[in-house]
């Protein structure tokens, strides 16, 4: 278990972490917003409030894919290009009308929602006022990805992180105003509050360029578009039709319940979107440099640091899977089988995203890879949804969103492990057995013993990687 990582920590190590550590402050930020918005309609709802507030942050994430969400890898790598080249006002120019192109297609995802709200179990009884407040909370969403795709292509991640901060704080004033005012739909408009300052960072994108009537990468960036909306789909697009699939199978309750396993999860993505987001430009200009032997390491260690940082997270939920949702919201709340096939997936999930990053920094034909990769794998969970759901209910849209994510990841996995050449050693073969193994122990025994051992045992199968981290964040 103590396996020696080949060579010196390599330079690209502080550099990912200070871009993933500022990142991280304004991912904390949302997704403790996120938590709190959930935490907050149950307590303050029941139930219905938090299916309601569940429900709505589902269609606003679907609805923006075509759109905000499937542009905005591409938007980040193209300015994060041309600033590598030296082509700083073109990169403004091109953010700025990518950004028009992208609060567009926001705006008519937002009408999109707000019909589809009128018609989902968990809000269609819910009157004009819910639909509008879920077209407002997606137009929102929408121009927030925008923002925050621009500030990242610009070099601007504290920028970012503080507009995160002045979000928390329009959130927390409006979602008083709607707990004292007795409204779930309040909540939403608290959400849209969160977004509206990342939103407003496209401003960052103002200024002249030197030429401009010279030619910018809009046939690449509808490239990107394309496959990063059919892979968002496939992608965030298939987390969040969970808790929509659920509320058919077991109406507003199965959309509570997945929002509620949601909710503890969802913080494990943190660490693997704050690195994602800082790989992006670092290995896009690495690529464009021919420099692959950074860009090789920038992987191998950020696959490292978010299999560290969530290994044992995973396993603590996994074991407490029966008592832990009870903890936190109310109506006695069980998991069970539902939180645990879901945990499985999100560490699947985590372990896998910088590799699908990975093949996004060399190009669309390479992104396309993870794009039917993640088709596949939503058309895995979509079957089993289909023939388990009706004799297993919320358990089936688990158990489906489990092996979809396996299949979503493994593919782009083994082509970035070709494509950078990545000597992984032993990684993938103690990760395998560290699941077998808390999977047997959950099995067997419950309790506190049970989970010390469980987390003990995955801090020390993982300690190559722990050190690693550890040694990076001293060198930073």
């Amino acid at each position: 278990m103590a396996e020696r990582l080949p060579g010196p920590l390599d330079e690209a190590s502080p550099r990912l972490l200070r871009s993933a550590g500022w990142t991280l402050v304004g991912l904390v930020v949302t997704g403790a917003i996120r938590f709190a918005v959930r935490v907050t309609a149950d307590a303050a709802f029941g139930v219905v409030g938090l299916g309601m507030v569940t429900a709505a942050m589902a269609i606003a994430t679907i609805v923006t894919i075509p759109g905000a969400a499937g542009m905005s890898a591409g938007i980040t790598k193209l300015v994060s290009e041309l600033r590598g080249k030296g082509e700083a006002a073109d990169a403004r120019r091109f953010a700025r009308r990518s950004a028009l192109a992208a609060g567009t297609l926001s705006l008519l995802g937002a009408l999109v929602g707000a019909w589809y709200a009128g018609r989902d179990p968990a809000l269609a009884a819910t009157g004009t006022s819910t639909r509008v407040g879920v077209g407002v909370l997606a137009f929102a969403f929408g121009l927030y990805l925008t923002g925050k795709a621009v500030a990242f292509g610009l070099g601007r991640i504290r920028t970012y992180s503080a507009a995160e901060l002045a979000g928390a704080a329009a959130f927390t004033v409006v979602v008083v105003v709607a707990v004292v005012a007795d409204s779930p739909v309040g909540m939403f408009y608290a959400l849209a509050a969160a977004y509206l300052p990342v939103a407003l960072l496209t401003a960052l994108a103002r200024g002249r360029s030197a030429s401009p009537d010279g030619p910018l990468p809009y046939r690449r960036l509808a490239g990107y578009g394309l496959v990063g909306t059919v892979g968002s789909l496939a992608g965030i697009g298939f987390t969040s039709t969970t808790p929509l699939a659920a509320g058919v199978v077991a109406g507003v309750a199965g959309t509570a319940l997945v929002g509620a396993a949601l909710t503890l999860l969802e913080p494990l993505n943190l660490a693997p979107r704050a690195i994602g987001l800082a790989l992006l430009p670092q290995m896009s200009e690495a690529n464009a440099a021919d420099a692959r032997d950074q860009a090789r390491e920038s992987l191998l260690t950020g696959t490292r640091m978010v299999a560290a940082a969530a290994a044992p997270a995973c396993a603590l939920l996994f074991l407490e899977r029966d008592r832990v949702l009870g903890w936190v919201f109310s109506e006695g709340m069980v998991g069970g089988a539902t939180l645990g096939w879901f945990t499985v997936a999100f560490f699947v999930s985590v372990v896998g995203a910088p590799a699908v990053t990975s093949l996004a920094a060399l190009g669309v034909r390479e992104a396309a890879i993870s794009m039917g990769a993640s088709i596949v794998g939503f058309a895995t969970a979509g079957a089993l949804w289909l023939t388990l759901g009706g004799s297993m209910g919320t358990a089936a849209i688990a158990l489906g969103y489990a092996a979809g994510s396996l299949v979503q990841v493994l593919v782009p996995l083994w082509v970035a492990t070709v494509r950078y050449r990545v000597v992984w050693r032993s990684l993938w073969m103690r990760v395998g057995g560290l699941g077998v193994a808390v999977g047997l122990l959950g099995s067997v025994s419950r309790g506190l013993a049970t989970d010390l051992a469980g987390v003990g045992f995955t801090a020390a199968v993982l300690a190559p990687e722990l050190r690693r981290l550890v040694r990076a964040l001293r060198r930073r």
